[in-house]
């Protein structure tokens, strides 16, 4: 089984859903740096006493239809993509090597 291990949520205002996010779950959200110099926020949203969740970022909308986005661990990247591939998924966003030296690639469901 491939599991979620990470999770962006993107925001028109992002300070209003930090504040909405922190009030309501009680996530622990912070400015992290990258290196393209986009505004990036991890949140904590893993509950380590209790072993559950995971932890994500959030971001400002680059564009209308940008839909909150979650990333799955997988063995292989190209195994994965030819399953897809023979299912005649659509791509909202191809291939490209994330900040930190992953592959990743969006397929619509």
């Amino acid at each position: 089984m491939n599991s979620i291990v990470h999770f962006e949520i993107p925001a028109d205002d992002v300070e209003r859903a930090k504040k909405f996010y922190e009030k309501i779950f009680g996530w622990k959200i912070e400015k992290f740096p990258m290196p393209e110099g986009d505004d990036y926020f991890s949140v904590y949203a893993k509950d380590k006493e209790k072993g559950v969740g995971i932890d994500g970022g959030m971001m400002k909308r680059k564009n209308a239809g940008q839909p909150f986005m979650n990333y799955v661990a997988v063995d292989s990247i190209d195994t994965l993509l030819k399953k897809i591939k023979s299912a005649t998924y659509q791509w909202f966003r191809p291939r490209y090597m994330t900040w930190h030296k992953n592959k990743s690639e969006h397929p619509r469901d």
